[in-house]
């Protein structure tokens, strides 16, 4: 009885070799972009907590703490201050305007990062009127 020896060659064992790595290079892109994803709501969240608590403190000071008379235009009151976002610097701005004919003032918090992973430049803005 005679065995038959069947393998496979050296070009089939390539060629699948190379199917792997053409599939396995596009998993490693599907897993990336969520983490990107990922990455920058917690970035948000964060910029979002920091405006929220400023403007709470802003908001129980009441309306007598905003300046009197109001910055010029564009009513840039406290900032660029600088601000830690876990692993990334941002910048948080501070806006008073006041609105014609009535006794509130406009408030705006605005919290500025670049995204390290896109390098694209990201806000954050929170408004709110505070009356007299």
């Amino acid at each position: 009885m005679r065995f038959k020896k069947e393998a496979f060659s050296l070009i089939e064992c390539l060629i699948s070799f190379l199917l792997l790595s053409i599939v396995m290079v596009g998993g490693m892109a599907f897993f990336s972009y969520p983490y990107e994803s990922v990455t920058l709501s917690v970035h948000r969240r964060a910029a979002a907590e920091i405006a929220h608590a400023k403007m709470e403190e802003i908001k129980n000071d009441g309306f007598e703490s905003l300046p009197e008379p109001l910055p010029p235009s564009p009513g840039l009151w406290q900032g660029p201050l600088i601000i830690n976002l876990g692993d990334l610097t941002a910048w948080q701005k501070i806006y008073v305007r006041s609105l014609s004919g009535t006794n509130a003032k406009n408030v705006q918090i605005t919290i500025d990062w670049t995204d390290p992973a896109s390098g694209n430049p990201e806000q954050f803005a929170l408004d709110t009127l505070i009356k007299r």
